[in-house]
């Protein structure tokens, strides 16, 4: 179950979301289960989040940064990934 604080500040929007990335380098941001279905996130900075079981159907994730993301489970049917750098990202199959 994703942690409600971050859900929050990721809907406030990618800048704000980006920044209290910056100021909060070490949380790991808990999205699990999240459902993100055609969010926009290009450009957001999601490295080391936990993703897994999130729904990112249509999801734009266009140059987001999913370093060592755990996206296990989670769905990315027609999610826009253009440029995004998944680096050591995980995606065990079911």
């Amino acid at each position: 179950m994703a942690n409600q604080e971050h859900l929050d500040i990721l809907k406030q929007g990618v800048e704000v979301w980006n920044q209290w990335r910056e100021e909060n380098p070490k949380v790991r941001p808990d999205l699990s289960g999240a459902d993100l279905h055609g969010t926009d996130l290009a450009q957001a900075h999601l490295r080391y989040a936990d993703l897994t079981g999130a729904n990112l159907i249509k999801a734009n994730l266009g140059g987001a940064t999913l370093v060592c993301c755990d996206l296990t489970g989670a769905n990315l049917t027609i999610a826009a990934l253009s440029k995004a750098d998944l680096l050591n990202a995980l995606q065990a199959d079911d």
